[in-house]
This record gives C-alpha cells, sequence and structure tokens, in this order.
C-alpha cells in the first residue's frame, strides 16, 4: 500500500511539474499576483516593501515570442509605516508626482528545455529612467482551475536604485531586489 501511494503521488508530482502554459494572451490575476522588494536598512535589517496597485499583460508562446508588460502607480508604495512611504513618494525618492508610474517592457524572453521561461529581460522605466533589467523566471504551474486556464510564475530581478536617480539617503541600501508572483488568466 505505501509503495503504491507513493508511485501515485510521483506521478502526480510528475504531472503537474510538467503541466505547460497554454499559448495566447493573458491577464493578471491582481488577487494573486503581488510586486514586492526588500532594501537593506543600516546593514542591520531589510525593510520589506509592495506596491498594492498595478496592471499587467502576458502574450505567451511557448519557446517563442512571448511578451510581459507591466504599470505600477508608484504612489501606491507599501512598506507598512506610512511616514517611510511619504518619504518614498518624495523627490527623495519615487518622486511620484514627477513620475508617477513605473513600467517594464520585455524585449526578449528565454527558455528550458519544457517551453517554460527562464529569463525576461526588458526595459525598466524608473523614475524617469530607462534600463535594461533581466528577471529569472521560475514557473509555478499551469492548468485549468475553476474552469479558467491559469499559469503561475515568480520572477526576481536585482537593481541598484542610484541607477535610476534615486540617491537619497545612505541608510539604505543601493541594490533593490525585486520579486513579482504571477498568476495569469487567459483572456477568453
Amino acid at each position: 500500500m505505501k509503495k503504491l501511494l507513493m508511485v501515485l503521488l510521483t506521478l502526480v508530482s510528475v504531472t503537474a511539474m510538467s503541466a505547460q502554459t497554454e499559448n495566447g494572451d493573458y491577464v493578471l490575476d491582481k488577487a494573486h499576483a503581488n510586486i514586492g522588494f526588500e532594501v537593506s536598512h543600516l546593514g542591520f535589517s531589510f525593510v520589506v516593501g509592495r506596491f498594492n496597485n498595478f496592471d499587467g499583460t502576458v502574450k505567451f508562446e511557448a519557446g517563442g515570442n512571448s511578451e510581459v508588460n507591466f504599470t505600477i502607480e508608484a504612489k501606491s508604495i507599501d512598506t507598512n509605516n506610512k511616514a517611510r512611504d511619504k518619504h518614498l513618494r518624495n523627490e527623495d525618492f519615487f518622486d511620484v508626482e514627477t513620475f508617477p508610474t513605473v513600467e517594464f517592457k520585455s524585449t526578449k524572453v528565454t527558455y528550458n528545455e519544457s517551453g517554460d521561461p527562464l529569463t525576461i529581460v526588458g526595459d525598466l522605466l524608473l523614475h524617469g529612467v530607462k534600463k535594461e533589467v533581466t528577471f529569472e523566471v521560475v514557473a509555478i504551474g499551469a492548468g485549468e482551475a475553476r474552469g479558467k486556464v491559469k499559469a503561475g510564475y515568480r520572477a526576481t530581478t536585482s537593481i541598484v536604485r542610484n541607477d535610476f536617480g534615486m540617491n537619497g539617503f545612505d541608510t539604505i541600501g543601493s541594490k533593490v531586489d525585486i520579486t513579482v508572483n504571477l498568476e495569469i488568466q487567459k483572456e477568453k
């Protein structure tokens, strides 16, 4: 019985891992997606934050010409500290009055041997500065749920905030780690 259970669990795991995203146009399932960041504070700890308002689209072609586009409302920054968030919105950092959005547009997607995205290269427009960044991608899963075709990914990258003209305060690190957790849903 134990052997049979182990075989079944292995088959289920392999099947789930091999599920591939269907080609097509997708929108974000915003209730199950998030864009977050982490930056060092004085070298003692990390400040963790997120953006509460964002939108994006994904055009997926397995092993082909996929596209990923995002727009983030800069003033939606949330570090769970109102005073810090207010400071991050001012001219020292995001300057949300002058630069209300952060945008990402992919220019190239690479794939692993299974046809899943491995990296997403694109232009990040932040604080009025456009720089190329590369996200490392991990496919979480793909398939049908509640009658809808869905897929999930985690994409990570690191940027240097000073490269984007965010030079305020030496109390926080210049390297910012960004994590995007995506659940996308195929448009009908």
